[in-house]
């Protein structure tokens, strides 16, 4: 603070006057006083509204110190009135800042900034990061305005030189030449390390701590994973609730046309609206013909057909689709051309959802990877994605399927 570096300069000085920078103008004396514990004397000109009590807080002493040094017993002060304040000289003292190995520094952490741009920014490697950071709590996540100690000119894992520490006894403890830690340090004097100093072990790494590291960020992603497949699932709950809301209302509103004839011509007038507002926006796509129709989206084998199958899987043994088995990341192919509705974690795991036209839908799932995004248009033959075994399923493959107008159909009557 500026009065504690004014006071330190003024320690051979016979009196001094200063204005505080902190407080409305008041006028203060500094002066050597005798050698003891407090060396340094402020004579302070009361101001109205202070107290012996305020004065002791402002300037970090008690009241009773400035009563003994002023020389008076009463506990009341008049403004104008001037008190000597006793400061410790120790507390003026600068505390010397850390000592770092040769070449490191810290870097603070801005905005915008990750631990990868980081390391090529400063040019040091994964280890190197971990060696001068062992408190680092994970290789993927940063904060704004956190502190990374940026390793210096010798490669090797930093420690902090700790109370009651001998040199001699750390070398050895790390199996490291004593000559190789004071050259790496560059230590001149070894009485010159104090508590808190950082000292690199050169040759040493942090082998253990980068491994906890890396199983720490596998956990974390799996994690995420996990809350997307139940994102997933939820989704497909809270779908699966709208349709039969749906259902229901359908139902309702039939039951209320039957019941009256007017009703029922209401009805008939707005599915005939709802239809045509759907072939509009169909027809807007301008969606391709080809002679030969579809094409087979990917080459293997056939391991599961459309229609019930000897086994269950949740409360269905029906099989929507086809599933199609090939090596894992297989490429995968657009049946047939049209708009992309959905690309991303669904009902199928990670699947592609293509709508072509005239209330047809191609559904690819249990991908490993997609090449396309929702609104795309796709050509027929276009990459969409690689075969892998996302969602729920047994081994790699692709399922493949066909909607039309919401239901279901045999895939093998539309391909070749």
């Amino acid at each position: 603070m500026a009065l504690a570096a004014t006071t330190a300069n003024a320690l051979n000085a016979s009196s001094l006057e200063l204005i505080r920078l902190d407080a409305p103008p008041t006028t203060v004396r500094l002066q050597p006083s005798q050698p003891t514990a407090k060396s340094i004397v402020v004579f302070l000109r009361v101001r109205s509204g202070d107290s012996i009590g305020s004065i002791a807080n402002r300037f970090g002493i008690t009241a009773r110190e400035i009563k003994i040094a002023t020389g008076i017993t009463r506990n009341t002060i008049r403004p104008g009135e001037t008190l000597k304040v006793p400061l410790n000289q120790a507390d003026l003292e600068p505390v010397r800042a850390a000592r770092l190995p040769p070449g490191a520094f810290w870097h603070t952490v801005e905005r915008g900034e990750s631990l990868s741009s980081i390391q090529n920014r400063y040019d040091f490697t994964q280890i190197d990061l971990v060696n001068a950071n062992p408190a680092l709590r994970s290789l993927d996540q940063i904060r704004l305005g956190e502190k990374l100690m940026i390793p210096g000119d010798t490669a090797g894992a930093y420690i902090v030189f700790k109370e009651g520490q001998d040199v001699m006894d750390i070398a050895a403890n790390h199996d490291v030449e004593i000559d190789d830690l004071i050259r790496a340090n560059n230590l001149r004097d070894l009485r010159s390390l104090q508590p808190g100093d950082y000292l690199v072990l050169p040759n040493v790494n942090a082998d253990a701590t980068l491994e906890r590291l890396e199983q720490r960020r596998d956990a974390e992603i799996a994690i995420r994973t996990q809350a997307r497949f139940e994102l997933a699932k939820e989704r497909i709950a809270a779908a699966r609730i709208e349709l039969a809301q749906q259902i229901k209302a359908r139902a309702a509103a039939r039951a209320t046309a039957r019941a009256s004839a007017k009703a029922r011509e209401r009805l008939r007038t707005a599915q005939r609206s709802s239809v045509s507002r759907v072939r509009r926006a169909a027809s807007a796509y301008s969606f391709p013909t080809f002679r030969g129709g579809y094409i087979w989206p990917m080459g293997g084998s056939i391991t599961s057909g459309f229609g019930r199958r000897g086994f269950w899987i949740g409360s269905s043994n029906f099989h929507t689709g086809l599933d199609i088995a090939a090596p894992y990341g297989t490429p995968i192919y657009a049946a047939k051309g049209g708009v992309v509705q959905e690309s991303g974690y669904g009902y199928f795991g990670l699947n592609v959802w293509v709508n072509t036209g005239a209330g047809v839908q191609n559904i690819y799932g249990h991908m490993s990877r997609v090449a396309v995004y929702g609104g795309q248009y796709v050509e027929r033959g276009q990459l969409i994605g690689w075969e892998g075994c996302s969602g729920i399923c047994t081994g790699p493959h692709l399922h493949f399927e066909i909607r039309v107008n919401g239901s279901p159909v045999n895939p093998l009557r539309y391909l070749p």
